[in-house]
């Protein structure tokens, strides 16, 4: 099939609204890893950078199953990045 989709990227980034955000990056990256860790539903959402936000994995173009992570690559909607992330590697990354 000859699947096509929008990669086109932000550049107008002087008409992006100023960040009312203080954070540190060493800040930013702990609640990175907090968010991913502790908050985020793996068994019902997938990361979804082009949408910005978690969607329902279950919504998407691969099949999944609740313990397998989904992290949709931009580049290519059918293909699932953290598919192959065994459970002892997702519980090497959680702790």
């Amino acid at each position: 099939s000859n699947d096509v989709w929008e990669t086109k990227f932000f550049d107008k980034i002087e008409q992006l609204p100023p960040s009312e955000n203080k954070s540190s990056v060493p800040e930013l990256l702990y609640g990175f890893f907090k968010f991913y860790s502790e908050e985020f539903d793996w068994t019902q959402s997938a990361v979804c950078i082009r949408a910005s936000n978690p969607v329902n994995k279950y919504h998407l173009h691969t099949n999944s199953y609740p313990e397998q992570w989904y992290i949709e690559d931009p580049f290519d909607l059918k293909h699932n990045l953290g598919a192959k992330c065994s459970r002892q590697g997702k519980e090497y990354i959680l702790q």
